[in-house]
């Protein structure tokens, strides 16, 4: 994560041969379970199976759209790195979010009532480190998209957009169809 540039150009080399099923579903299922192990800590305070699984249904629309952009992407690239390598390496991007939301758990389950009470932490806090990992995993991907696919800096840039657009716009919509966006109003204005 701090240096994807040279891990990309290493791992491409080495993930050249190989692929299948195991390779290509890794990594979203570690995002899946990762997803649901957040919805637990951040609701209860700690673990639980019904939570764990529930988040990880919840958002599992998450992982599926980044596989079928990963796939989408291994069909067109310059790369051709395959499907599974391609789709793998393009959820090693999302290692920001991953220690973003394992913070954010962590914090929840050590402090309970944490996340239910956002007046309990710096009001700087929350947004910054949203902000941050969003940059930081926009620069891996972008480093993704020139490295591993080979692609122009022009085109890398607009994989991107392209990319945080589908996702966020997903995500957004997701939030507005289940009814979540008006109770949250209030609060994220006051920030």
């Amino acid at each position: 994560m701090l240096r994807p540039r040279a891990s990309f150009l290493a791992t491409v080399e080495q993930r050249r041969a190989g692929g299948g099923a195991w390779v290509l579903l890794r990594r979203p299922i570690q995002l899946g379970l990762i997803f649901g192990a957040f919805v637990s800590f951040t609701t209860t305070g700690r673990l639980t199976l019904r939570l764990l699984l529930d988040g990880l249904v919840f958002w599992s629309f998450i992982p599926a759209m980044n596989v079928a952009v990963g796939l989408a992407l291994a069909r067109y690239s310059p790369a051709r790195l395959g499907a599974s390598r391609t789709t793998d390496l393009l959820f090693a991007t999302f290692g920001p979010w991953m220690v973003w939301m394992l913070a954010v758990s962590g914090l929840a389950a050590f402090r309970p009532g944490t996340v239910s009470d956002p007046w309990s932490v710096p009001a700087w806090l929350f947004p910054s480190s949203v902000l941050a990992a969003m940059v930081w995993s926009a620069w891996i991907q972008h480093r993704f998209h020139r490295v591993a696919l080979g692609v122009s800096p022009i085109r890398a840039v607009l994989l991107l957009g392209s990319l945080k657009l589908l996702v966020w716009g997903a995500i957004v919509a997701w939030f507005a169809l289940t009814d979540q966006i008006e109770p949250r109003l209030p609060q994220l204005l006051e920030f």
